[in-house]
């Protein structure tokens, strides 16, 4: 199948499931709109969901060693990194201001790679309508990116809702104008330079 092919089998199913496309991009926006209000609180929620997928690990960790009848050494292994997995998970939960010190730097890099990767998904999709917004999208997440690593660590305790938030908002903007103009909403909609 070429590129071609590929990017019309895409807009197909996008123009199919528009409806979908839509209600997602509400949900990016509203979530959004909920981490900006209260970025310190979305902060330690992070750190909180991250603790609990540690304890969750551990679970899993567990039972998987329960399951291993016979194989003393590997029995060992599992329940060690059980172990480790429910000090992580308790630290995590302690000390969420340190999580979210840690957070904030990942969410840095996640934002540089994926402004990256919007930029070259926008640079592939030459033909797509609307594919400049995706550009914007990926120059934004590279600045936004950059920012959070400049103000580390002075940024942690808003950095994580403020930033996330307007990267959903945006996110969620971009979802609703592309289903709306692959519906024929806005079938003439002023396209971004660059687009052809």
């Amino acid at each position: 199948m070429n590129g071609s092919t590929e990017r019309s089998a895409e807009l197909d199913a996008v123009q199919r499931e528009w409806w979908l496309y839509l209600l997602f991009g509400v949900a990016l926006m509203v979530l959004g709109l909920a981490a900006i209000a209260v970025p310190f609180a979305t902060a330690v929620a992070a750190a909180t969901v991250l603790g609990l997928l540690f304890m969750a690990g551990a679970i899993v960790q567990g039972m998987y060693t329960f399951r291993m009848r016979g194989r003393t050494s590997r029995m060992v292994l599992h329940i060690v990194m059980a172990i480790l997995y429910v000090l992580a998970g308790l630290i995590l939960l302690a000390h969420p201001i340190a999580t979210a010190l840690m957070l904030t730097m990942l969410l840095a890099i996640v934002f540089f790679v994926e402004g990256v990767v919007k930029i070259v998904g926008s640079i592939e999709m030459r033909g797509m309508p609307h594919r400049g917004w995706l550009l914007v999208g990926g120059v934004l997440s590279l600045l936004l990116g950059v920012l959070i690593a400049s103000r580390w660590p002075a940024s942690a305790i808003w950095a994580i809702g403020i930033l996330v938030g307007i990267d959903l908002i945006y996110a969620g903007a971009t979802m609703i104008a592309l289903s709306l103009a692959v519906h024929g909403v806005f079938p003439h909609a002023p396209r971004l330079a660059g687009e052809h």
